[in-house]
């Protein structure tokens, strides 16, 4: 990318002024793109790079990410009934989240949004009704 902008710049055919941000942490926190973001940088257009096989893109689905979270009653294990299990509250939930109702918005490249759960905890130790998950 680096070389291609060199070319592009010595060219002279670009009329704007170019910003190469290589950004850390894009599949997780977006801590680059939010420094970015924050900096009241404005720009014109922009080009992401994007491990793509080298095709070009023209979209990209993007990400929303939320937590959900469930409250019991910790209780020991000997005495569930004494307790409420978080994790089988948040069992209960888990298959309504792929039932989000149509229509979703359908991209013409891209298609529809997509959801997917990525991580679960729950519990404190192995002899105790989970009270959080």
């Amino acid at each position: 990318m680096l070389v291609a902008l060199r070319g592009a710049v010595r060219s002279g055919q670009l009329r704007c002024r170019v910003l190469f941000a290589a950004l850390v942490d894009e599949e997780v926190g977006f801590a680059g793109s939010r420094a970015l973001a924050a900096s009241g940088l404005h720009l014109d257009g922009a080009v992401f790079g994007e491990p793509t096989d080298l095709r070009l893109v023209t979209a990209h689905k993007g990400v929303v990410r939320f937590y959900v979270r469930t409250t019991g009653r910790a209780a020991h294990s000997a005495t569930p009934h004494l307790g409420v299990n978080a994790i089988e509250g948040m069992a209960r939930i888990l298959p309504l989240l792929s039932q989000v109702p149509e229509p979703r918005p359908h991209h013409p490249v891209l298609g529809a949004p997509t959801v997917c759960v990525t991580e679960i905890h729950g519990g404190t130790g192995r002899n105790t009704v989970p009270e959080r998950c």
